[in-house]
């Protein structure tokens, strides 16, 4: 029963990178390390009055892979298959009224859409972070939150 659960967990993360990856990517800015940040307009929930959810992508720069994969050595964390990262998936939640964002789950992915690593997000453990100004987050929230005020 539990090979059958983590087959199932399994195959529905790997449909979640190769799902969203198809969306309608707009890109939207880029780090300090070179890696460049997309946001799936075809993906957004604009169901609550001043909160979008949303997938935001990020195409990993060589320079960023290695910082990753030398965080999760420190962090005592695996970093199997971190050699093939491409980019991640974040869903997230930008509140445009207050400038805040939450992160609901983080899909860490190769470019043949093959799922290294999965983080959902448990309710409980969520929290709202105010978007420091010029930051990737407060990028992200000026495109989407535009979109709600044009009704989009």
């Amino acid at each position: 029963m539990r090979t059958l659960a983590a087959t199932l967990v399994l195959l529905c993360a790997s449909l979640v990178c190769s799902d969203v990856d198809g969306g309608e990517w707009i890109y939207f800015g880029s780090d300090t390390q070179g890696s460049d940040f997309f946001y799936d307009s075809e993906s957004m929930d604009f169901s609550s009055k001043n909160i979008i959810r949303v997938w935001k992508k990020r195409v990993v720069s060589e320079e960023a892979r290695k910082q990753i994969v030398a965080d999760r050595t420190e962090a005592g964390l695996v970093t199997d298959g971190y050699d093939r990262l491409s980019y991640s998936l974040i869903r997230e939640e930008i509140n445009c009224k207050k400038r805040e964002s939450n992160i609901l789950a983080i899909y860490d992915c190769t470019k043949a859409g093959d799922v290294i690593s999965r983080v959902n997000v448990p309710g409980v453990m969520r929290s709202w972070q105010g978007l420091l100004p010029g930051s990737i987050g407060d990028m992200l929230r000026k495109a989407v939150c535009k979109m709600m005020n044009t009704g989009k």
